[in-house]
């Protein structure tokens, strides 16, 4: 199987590296695990991982036993009343931008910042692609015409 992500925990977080975190509704893999581990690996060879790769961690957003460390903050971020966070930092945060004005003005320019960003990035891929894109179809050509 393997594809563009190899599945396994990595030794250790390197430098160049991106790491995103999602937490999903379900176990994504039906295998009842709290967090699937992926790593982007070559295209046409599965088995190697990429040296400055990108890792996606996806917690299973069901696991809410407050017995366990990951148990209680996925509860907490799914927590809508601030006053029932039990991890006081998040508690604390959540509650200065749910209850007053400048929280609220706070989450709506995070977010408007966040889209920004993300159309700045997408428009940066589409441009990176073109020019890949554009320089493999001259090496093509060169490689016909000679």
């Amino acid at each position: 199987n393997g594809g563009p992500f190899a599945a396994g925990r990595p030794a250790r977080f390197r430098s160049g590296q991106n790491r995103c975190y999602f937490i999903t509704q379900r176990d994504l893999e039906g295998k009842g695990k709290p967090i699937c581990w992926y790593q982007t690996a070559q295209k046409d060879d599965p088995e190697q991982i990429m040296p400055k790769s990108s890792e996606f961690l996806f917690v299973n957003g069901r696991i809410r036993d407050r017995s366990t460390a990951l148990g209680r903050i996925i509860a907490d971020l799914q927590e809508p009343d601030p006053d029932l966070i039990q991890t006081e930092a998040l508690r604390r945060r959540m509650k200065m931008l749910k209850n007053s004005e400048d929280g609220r003005k706070n989450i709506g320019d995070l977010l408007e910042e966040y889209v920004n960003e993300m159309n700045a990035e997408a428009a940066t891929q589409a441009n990176l692609r073109l020019l890949y894109s554009n320089s493999r179809s001259k090496e093509n050509d060169a490689k016909r015409g000679s």
